[in-house]
This record gives structure tokens, C-alpha cells and sequence, in this order.
């Protein structure tokens, strides 16, 4: 997966490390869906970002798109505390406590960080 490298808050380099990847539900013409909870290092922010794989091409990069979002603080510390909670981070249609959060998060109330406001280091692994 790619991660960003640039932290949106501090915009520290090489500070940000990735805290758990989990399957979240398709929605819409999506098949696959990859969500990460991320943190810096050094001012300890947590974000989330989210991959879409499109059923047609999962391979080629166009059929990727990824979003990241600032998480509210208390959002934060739910999905963190969910998350070490779940036994099957890999299985979209779990019923655990991050899970249910996950599918019941409005995206759109969240603010989405620009692609270009953070720098990344592309290395897809499939």
C-alpha cells in the first residue's frame, strides 16, 4: 500500500507510521476497500486514509484511488481502541466495534486532506 511520508498536521518527514490496515465494506462500484489508521511520530496525530480498488482492473493504478482524512480527536481514540479489539481486520463484513464504526462513518462529514498536500512513497503491494 502507499503511505504518506509528510505528516498533514506537524508536516514532519519520515515521521509517519501506519497503526492498523483493515477491509471496510465496498460501497458503490468498489469492490475492495483498505482503510489505515496512521500516526506521526513526532506530534502524534492519528489520520485515516482509504483505498478503492475498481472490480475491473485491480492491478493498474488507475484503478486505485485513495483518500485521507483528519480524524476528529474523539474518533480517534474510538478507532484506536477498536481496533485493538478486532480479530479479523482482514474481513470486511466482521460485526466488531471498528468494524460497525467503520461502516456507519459518514466520509463526507470528515475533512479530506488533497492529494497533493502530503508527499507519498508509492510502492504497491498487492
Amino acid at each position: 500500500m502507499t503511505i504518506a511520508t509528510i505528516c498533514p498536521y506537524c508536516h514532519s518527514t519520515e515521521a509517519v507510521t501506519q497503526l492498523v490496515e483493515f477491509v471496510i465494506q465496498a460501497r458503490n462500484s468498489y469492490t475492495n476497500r483498505t482503510a489505515q489508521l496512521l500516526q506521526c511520530r513526532s506530534c502524534q496525530q492519528v489520520f485515516m486514509s482509504v483505498y478503492e480498488t475498481e472490480p475491473n482492473d485491480q492491478h493498474s493504478n488507475e484503478a486505485w484511488n485513495v483518500y485521507y482524512y483528519y480524524l476528529p480527536e474523539s474518533l480517534q481514540q474510538d478507532l484506536l481502541i477498536n481496533a485493538t479489539l478486532c480479530g479479523a481486520p482482514d474481513n470486511a463484513t466482521c460485526n466488531c466495534a471498528m468494524h460497525q464504526l467503520i461502516s456507519e462513518l459518514d466520509f463526507s462529514q470528515l475533512q479530506r486532506l488533497p492529494w497533493n498536500a502530503l508527499s507519498f512513497g508509492f510502492g504497491l503491494t498487492l
